[in-house]
């Protein structure tokens, strides 16, 4: 049992010397962004000739320094407690792991880590920044070339400094999770190392999906400038790359190999690239509304084949192993499911929803794509305002953000543009959205419940007609002495209209 814990304690040391060797290496880091680029950008904005702005100098940046500051201290007090006072032997101030504790130094700094949110949420808009002032501004594209060229930045880019803070978080997640494995519960250290652990977990959740936002655009792009031939734009708001393969397709002279490339709205396929570079021909994308994938029964001459249907073109494919067949034919139809779904119920009759329809004319929507939606199962409650949800209070979706949201907070609608094929669509949008979409729309629309029309032609404010038709019913309702659900129906009079399907 000794020799079990000597060897327990042995692997925390390791974990708290690893704590405070990557935290040095991790602050220099920041130092050296600091020295080299930002100071220079903030000294040039008093020259006749700044390299940047100041906004775009904030844009790129963000609250580095705050986070610099936060880490310094940090360091701070691991160096302290893990070397301890200078004046006592060496032997005497080293770090016990038996004894000693880390997890009230991240327990009293985990909140201010919470900062890193703010880091995260800028770092992927502050990559677009530097791609386009890489691109249209040549002073600072000079400026980052004679950085590199002073060989102080060890060989990394601007950016590879910038996404550092980013990966810190997880990192520290993985550190102090190893470090609680190896920490027993009547360890002093455990119970404050578990708080820390778990507020910085939370933190760690946010930045792992931006991390995975941001690996998913990287790979878009890659993509993009490998297409040869395809002249549309792949980075799209609500686009996200599903699966990406190779599939052989069954052409009219032989099965040749094609590079298959799934989102969340489109199915595009390519030649695979030659030996020589690394560019694929492309040859179509299908709409994935308009794509059905069949399986196609096993032969003596095919097998794991299936088939996808479309109005632009249909053919057959067949892959490696019986596997990957399923596990493409799986992917291609949930992601159509869901596609779909977020789509599917914005079919229009009713002639008073196309008098909305008409007043909303001038609040369109282009290059619109449907978000993903979250399960009616999974929200008890409106997402915006939190009422929870009822017989009379029904669910509705916003068709911006996905949300689950109730009538109340999301009486605007907006146009989703048709085409020689499809008519307009009425959209509903949740408040935060609609405003978000159309800053300019006026704001009195809740001068009286119910649902609202904004004419935008007059500026006036109307309400639907279907009100009037509802007013008897809901006397009714407060005749019978309903007090369960008297506030919805006074909040909100024209509450039949939630057994009218709109979408």
């Amino acid at each position: 049992m000794k020799m079990s814990m000597n060897t327990l304690m042995q692997k925390r040391l390791m974990i708290a010397l690893e704590i405070i060797t990557t935290e040095r290496h991790y602050v220099d880091s920041l130092l050296l962004v600091q020295r080299l680029f930002l100071n220079p950008l903030l000294e040039s904005l008093s020259t006749s000739n700044p390299i940047l702005t100041k906004k775009l100098i904030k844009d790129i940046f963000a609250n580095i320094l705050d986070l610099l500051s936060v880490n310094t201290e940090l360091l701070k007090r691991l160096e302290e407690r893990l070397s301890g006072p200078t004046d006592v032997p060496a032997d005497d101030n080293f770090w016990n792991p038996e004894t000693d504790c880390l997890g009230d130094i991240f327990l009293n700094l985990a909140p201010f880590l919470k900062m890193y949110s703010i880091y995260v949420k800028n770092f992927n808009s502050a990559l677009t920044v530097i791609n386009a002032q890489l691109r249209d501004n040549p002073a600072f594209s000079t400026f980052l070339r004679d950085v590199i060229k002073t060989g102080k930045c060890k060989g990394l880019t601007l950016q590879a400094y910038l996404i550092m803070p980013v990966q810190r978080i997880p990192k520290y997640k993985l550190l102090l999770e190893g470090l609680l494995k190896k920490t027993t519960e009547i360890h002093p250290d455990y119970l404050n190392l578990k708080k820390a652990y778990q507020i910085i977990e939370h933190v760690a959740t946010f930045v792992n999906e931006t991390i995975r936002h941001h690996e998913m655009i990287i790979s878009m792009l890659e993509i993009q400038k490998s297409l040869i031939g395809f002249d549309e734009t792949l980075l799209i708001p609500g686009r996200t790359l599903i699966k990406r393969g190779t599939l052989k397709k069954v052409c009219r002279r032989n099965h040749q190999p094609r590079e298959f490339f799934l989102f969340s709205d489109i199915l595009i396929y390519a030649s695979p690239p030659s030996l020589m570079d690394n560019m694929y021909i492309f040859h179509r994308k299908l709409d994935l509304e308009d794509v059905t994938v069949l399986a196609v029964e096993d032969s003596s001459s095919m097998k794991n084949a299936f088939q996808i249907l479309s109005p632009q073109k249909s053919f057959i494919l067949y892959a490696d192993n019986k596997n990957e067949k399923e596990s493409w034919i799986n992917f291609i139809r949930n992601t159509k499911d869901i596609y779909l779904s977020a789509k599917g119920s914005l079919n229009i009759d009713s002639p008073t929803l196309t008098e909305r329809k008409d007043s909303h004319k001038k609040r369109i929507v282009y290059n619109y794509h449907a978000p993903v939606w979250i399960p009616d199962s999974q929200a008890d409650r409106c997402m915006n305002c939190s009422e929870e949800f009822t017989l009379f209070l029904r669910k509705h979706h916003c068709r911006a953000c996905g949300k689950v949201i109730c009538h109340t907070c999301s009486t605007r609608n907006f146009v989703i543009p048709g085409s020689s094929e499809r008519e307009d669509k009425l959209a509903r949008a949740c408040d935060p959205c609609f405003f978000t979409m159309f800053p300019d729309a006026i704001r009195d629309e809740d001068l009286a419940p119910g649902i609202h029309i904004w004419n935008s032609s007059t500026g006036n404010v109307s309400l639907s007609p279907l009100l009037e038709s509802s007013e008897q019913d809901n006397k009714e309702a407060f005749s019978n002495g309903d007090k369960k659900n008297r506030k919805h129906y006074e909040r909100r009079p024209s509450i039949v209209l939630s057994s009218v399907s709109f979408w």
